[in-house]
């Protein structure tokens, strides 16, 4: 996110964007959320360079991206976590679709496609797999992949996690699967599959049931057998709620007291920002007086 401190829609946006990477901390490892503070002089040259015009500005960046890249737009008027969110895991499936440089350790979040179950096993190390069937509209089973990613990997977890959508016109596999939602678990070695119990359609729900399974099989998996200390059980919770702390959205009161409240310190920096930076930032020079500008530092009204 590209922001400023001073800007009104920045600051009434600002409680969502927290709850939103607060959401998607765990995420990390595959893609991680930033800010940077445009109205910050440190920070003006980044903004300059990246050409940033309007705030907040939500810019999404592959891994090994070229210095010249400018970033892709999240250019529909999201404002919510979930729709956030939801451009978020489009991007990352998107990344994967077209086969971006840099993905190798990312689990994949491309909906699996083929005709039959053994089509899983393809060019895969591990003997263990679930599928998380779902509508197309749904984003919990990316959701989930991505919230254990992290903790299979470290736990060395040889499972695989895929995701499957239910069309009207599903062919092979799908069109004989007639629950869904549903999370299928399948062996290897083994060509039929069973469904597990789950005791709601939600990400935190499809998480638990998830992680229930893998204790079931933890002998299997090359485990303890044990069970996890305190610290590796947080390796295994959707989200981190300890790194930011969750701040509610603005009433309605305070958005018209801050929309209809003007004080004159606040017109006047106002415009010190308006020459000292919105004028810098512009790549392009237009004629002596706007070159003069660029070149100068505006601290003070006179």
């Amino acid at each position: 996110e590209f922001y400023s401190s001073w800007c009104g829609h920045c600051i009434h946006f600002a409680p969502t964007f927290k709850l939103f990477a607060n959401d998607v901390y765990g995420w990390r490892d595959v893609i991680s959320v930033g800010a940077i503070d445009c109205a910050q002089d440190v920070n003006s040259p980044i903004c300059r360079d990246y050409e940033v015009m309007g705030y907040p500005s939500l810019r999404f960046f592959p891994p090994k991206a070229a210095g010249d890249f400018k970033g892709q737009d999240l250019r529909q008027r999201v404002q919510s976590v979930e729709g956030i969110k939801t451009a978020m895991l489009n991007y990352v499936e998107e990344l994967q679709t077209n086969k971006t440089v840099g993905l190798e350790r990312w689990p994949n979040l491309r909906p699996f496609s083929g005709a039959k179950l053994d089509d899983l096993w393809v060019d895969s190390r591990e003997f263990f797999a679930l599928l998380l069937v779902e509508a197309p509209d749904s984003d919990i089973g990316r959701s989930v992949i991505l919230d254990l990613e992290s903790s299979l990997h470290k736990l060395n977890i040889p499972l695989q996690l895929r995701r499957s959508i239910k069309h009207a016109n599903s062919t092979g596999f799908m069109a004989k699967q007639e629950e869904v939602p549903a999370i299928l678990s399948l062996h290897k070695d083994n060509s039929h599959h069973t469904q597990l119990k789950v005791a709601a359609y939600t990400r935190e729900a499809w998480y638990a049931a998830v992680k229930d399974f893998i204790w079931s099989k933890s002998k299997e998996f090359s485990l303890t057998g044990k069970e996890l200390d305190d610290t590796k059980k947080k390796d295994l919770k959707p989200g981190n709620t300890a790194l930011l702390a969750a701040e509610k959205p603005n009433s309605k009161k305070d958005l018209i007291t801050r929309r209809y409240k003007v004080f004159l310190s606040d017109l006047e920096k106002a415009m010190v920002y308006s020459l000292s930076h919105e004028v810098g930032q512009h790549s392009a020079k237009i004629g002596e007086h706007t070159s003069e500008l660029q070149s100068r530092k505006i601290s003070r009204m006179p």
